[in-house]
C-alpha cells in the first residue's frame, strides 16, 4: 500500500480547502469504504465546489433558496439529514474521554520469534522473508546463539582439516558469485561437523581449478558423510574444477530431502527450511558472507538430522538413498556435459505432432461449424 502524507500545504493545493472543510465535502460525497452514504448523485468535484462555495454543509442548507440549480437544490434538500449524518460520521471525535497511558502508544519493535511462528504456521513467506531480510540488516532484533568461526585461507590447511578423523561426518556450504553453479566463482567454504566447531574457507581470489584438491578431499572419501543443500550443485563444481575420477562420499542433500517430504513447496531455500524443521531464523547475507557461510554449515548439519528422522518416518529413506541421491550425480554429470540429441527424429516428431494438431484443428472448426480462436480460453 502506498501512504502518502498530507499537511495544511497538501490539503490546500489539492482541494483549496481548510482541513476541516473535508467533512464537508465527505457529507455531501459520501465514503463506501465507510459506508458513508452522503447525497446519490454528489461525487467529489461537484461536492468541493459547493464547500468552496457556501463553505460547509449547514451553510448550503441555510442557503438552498439562493442555489443556481433548482434540481440540485431539492435533491441536496431531500437528502438533507443524511448529508448531516454523512458529516458526523466522517468526522474524527477528539473529545472522548479516555484514561491512557501515552507511553503505552509508544512504538515499539515486536516480539519477532513469535511473529516468525504465527507467520509459519499461516503460510505467510512473503512476509517471513521480510523480517528475515530484516533480522539480517539488524540481527540485534532477533538473538541468535554465538557461533564461533574458525577461519581458514590456505587450501592445505583446510585439506588437513578434512583428514581429520573426527571429520566422519560434516555440512558444507558454498557462496558463489553468481550464485549459478556452473559459472559461478567460489567465495567461501563453510564447514560444520568437525570438532563441534565451525569454519570458513576464504577463497575469493582462487580459480574454481585452484580448489580441485579441497573438492576431491570432500567428496572422494568413501568413508566420510558430506551433507549439501543443492548436492547437484556441489558435484557441479567438483566437476568444474577438473575432477573426472569417482565419487565415493556417503552423501546428503537436505534441499532433495525437503523436496521429498513437500514436493509442492515453492522452494527450499535454506532459510525457509531452517525455520520451518529448526524454528531458527536464517536469511543469506551477500555482504556478509564470511560469517553466514559456516553458519549455514551449522544449519545444514541440524537440518540433515531432523529431516533423516523424518524421511524415516513417512517410509521414503530407501526412496531417499537407492534412488533420488544416486541420480543426482547423474543430473551433475548430464548438466556440465549436455546429452546427445538426433536432430533428425525431433525433427520428424515436431512435423507429426503438427500434422496432428492441424487435423483436430479442422475436426473441431467442422464441429463447431465455424473457425474460431481455439487457444482462447474465453472462446
Amino acid at each position: 500500500t502506498k501512504l502518502e502524507k498530507y499537511d495544511y500545504e497538501a490539503i490546500k493545493k489539492e482541494y483549496d480547502l481548510e482541513p476541516h472543510q473535508l467533512r464537508d465535502v465527505k457529507g455531501l460525497m459520501g465514503d463506501n469504504s465507510d459506508n458513508i452514504p452522503g447525497i446519490p448523485g454528489i461525487g467529489p468535484k461537484t461536492a468541493v465546489k459547493l464547500i468552496k462555495e457556501y463553505g460547509s454543509i449547514e451553510n448550503l442548507l441555510a442557503n438552498l433558496d439562493q442555489h443556481s440549480s433548482k434540481k440540485q437544490a431539492d435533491k441536496i434538500r431531500t437528502y438533507a439529514d443524511q448529508a448531516l449524518l454523512s458529516k458526523e460520521l466522517g468526522t474524527i471525535d477528539c473529545a472522548v474521554s479516555l484514561e491512557m497511558d501515552l507511553e503505552e502508544c509508544r512504538y515499539q519493535e515486536p516480539d519477532y520469534s513469535a511473529l516468525l511462528e504465527i507467520f509459519k504456521e499461516l503460510e505467510f513467506n512473503s512476509l517471513i522473508k521480510e523480517i528475515l531480510d530484516k533480522i539480517n540488516t539488524n540481527p540485534e532484533l532477533l538473538p541468535q546463539e554465538a557461533l564461533e568461526v574458525n577461519y581458514i585461507k590456505d587450501s592445505s590447511e583446510f585439506i588437513k582439516l578434512l583428514k581429520n578423523p573426527q571429520s566422519s561426518k560434516i555440512a558444507l556450504s558454498f557462496s558463489l558469485k553468481p550464485k549459478d553453479p556452473l559459472k559461478g566463482k567460489v567465495l567461501a567454504i563453510g564447514l560444520a561437523g568437525v570438532e563441534d566447531k565451525i569454519y570458513c574457507f576464504q577463497c575469493q581470489s582462487l580459480e574454481i581449478t585452484a580448489l580441485s584438491g579441497v573438492l576431491e578431499e570432500i567428496f572422494t572419501n568413501p568413508e566420510r558423510e558430506v551433507i549439501c543443500h543443492d548436492l547437484k550443485g556441489c558435484l557441479t563444481l567438483l566437476r568444474r574444477s577438473g575432477f573426472k575420477g569417482k565419487i565415493n562420499g556417503k552423501l546428503q542433500d537436505t534441499m532433495l530431502a525437503a523436496y521429498l517430504l513437500n514436493p509442492t513447496a515453492s522452494d527450499y531455500e535454506l532459510g525457509k527450511l531452517s525455520l520451518e524443521y529448526l524454528n531458527k531464523p536464517f536469511a543469506a547475507d551477500d555482504d556478509n558472507i564470511l560469517e553466514q557461510t559456516p553458519l549455514a554449515a551449522q544449519r545444514i548439519l541440524e537440518l540433515s538430522e531432523v529431516l533423516l528422522e523424518k524421511l524415516e518416518e513417512a517410509g521414503m529413506k530407501e526412496l531417499y538413498r537407492q534412488v533420488e541421491l544416486p541420480l543426482v550425480k547423474v543430473l551433475s554429470a548430464m548438466e556440465l556435459e549436455g546429452i546427445k540429441l538426433d536432430r533428425e527424429q525431433l525433427l520428424a516428431m515436431g512435423q507429426e505432432l503438427s500434422r496432428g494438431i492441424d487435423a483436430l484443428t479442422t475436426e473441431i472448426y467442422q464441429l463447431a461449424g465455424e473457425e474460431f480462436n481455439i487457444n482462447s480460453p474465453k472462446q
